[in-house]
């Protein structure tokens, strides 16, 4: 779970694959979803789900990946919810919007 110091649309955001993903690439994550809410007694607000995440994140050891979303709503706190059955690995998110 991500806390912003203030509520902010995120317009996108980035994942780095881990140092080892050309030996390992089934550890890039296939599925996740992007969460937003407000406060911490509301509840979740799905943003973007994405199912062909293997299609998008390649065999490079720490490269940056980015992926863009819709959202109106500037939110306080921001998650990933990743939808896998054994092991993923990334080694850097990061939330992109308007400073």
């Amino acid at each position: 779970t991500f806390e912003l110091k203030r509520a902010q649309a995120v317009e996108a955001y980035m994942f780095r694959t881990g140092n080892d993903t050309r030996d390992y690439s089934s550890r890039n994550p296939n599925s996740w979803a992007f969460y937003g809410r407000s406060k911490t007694s509301d509840e979740w607000t799905l943003i973007q789900e994405v199912a062909d995440g293997e299609a998008q994140l390649g065999p490079t050891n720490q490269l940056w990946y980015g992926f863009e979303v819709e959202n109106p709503t500037a939110y306080k706190y921001y998650k990933f919810v990743f939808r896998e059955n054994g092991l993923i690995q990334l080694s850097e998110i990061r939330l992109l919007g308007d400073t």
